[in-house]
């Protein structure tokens, strides 16, 4: 019996039917984790690109070099530099994030309908009689929708993507001030009109918003493999299944 005759006679069986429908489930569900995980991320990086298009650039020729000493002008300048790379930092943090999440949600509801389904036609004969692919399929769909559900409470996505966000926005509000003040030598109160304060107040602002907003919550691990709910539904399919026969 030659090899691929082997091969075909195990594809025949129910146990090679359930691998090879098994297989099929997985490379799918790595496909569409690469895909939607690519796809949040050029979402969200084309949100901030335009963003960044916002970005103001002093204009040498619109600042007044009588009010302002070269040294505050050079330390103001560094301030900047140092605010846009907290804003890059955050952003690229908040995209990472965003990403997951984007995944998450989205395979979290395909794989639940797809465990629904194989549930449906495992229940018309009962969880003993149903066939092998049938329960492997369930099983594996399950087990991945456990997985992609359990991802945005654990590693706390919502959160993380919001701390970063208002972080984000905090240091470009405050670039913003810094920009208009090279301008007009003045804050966005205007009652700061001295480089040296406004320097400190920068300085102070940077301070207070310094921080690295990423979280988990080992709590939200799923203790139990199958959800209650799914339990349920196994015992009563076998219990309809048994008085059946």
């Amino acid at each position: 019996m030659s090899f691929l005759q082997s091969v075909r006679d195990w594809g025949a069986k129910d146990e090679g039917q359930a691998a090879l429908w098994v297989s099929l489930l997985i490379i799918s569900i790595v496909v569409g984790t690469i895909y939607f995980n690519r796809d949040g991320q050029a979402r969200a990086a084309d949100w901030l690109q335009k963003l960044r298009e916002n970005s103001s650039i002093p204009n040498d020729q619109n600042i007044d070099h009588k009010k302002l000493s070269l040294g505050s002008q050079e330390r103001l300048t560094e301030q900047l530099e140092e605010l846009r790379k907290r804003e890059d930092f955050h952003a690229e943090v908040m995209v990472f994030f965003y990403a997951r999440y984007y995944m998450a949600i989205i395979m979290f509801p395909l794989l639940g309908a797809v465990s629904a389904i194989m549930l449906f036609f495992i229940s018309k004969k009962g969880w003993g009689a149903a066939k092998d692919q049938l329960i492997a399929v369930f099983i594996v769909a399950s087990a991945a929708a456990i997985y992609f559900g359990a991802i945005p409470a654990v590693f706390r996505l919502e959160d993380n993507i919001g701390d970063n966000k208002n972080l984000l926005l905090q240091y470009k509000g405050l670039d913003n001030e810094l920009v208009s003040f090279l301008v007009t030598q003045e804050d966005v109160t205007g009652k700061i009109s001295n480089s040296n304060t406004f320097i400190h107040h920068v300085d102070d602002q940077m301070a207070k918003l310094n921080s690295l907003a990423v979280g988990f919550d080992y709590s939200k691990v799923p203790t139990t493999f199958i959800p209650e709910k799914v339990q349920t539904a196994v015992t009563n399919t076998n219990s309809s299944g048994t008085k059946g026969k």
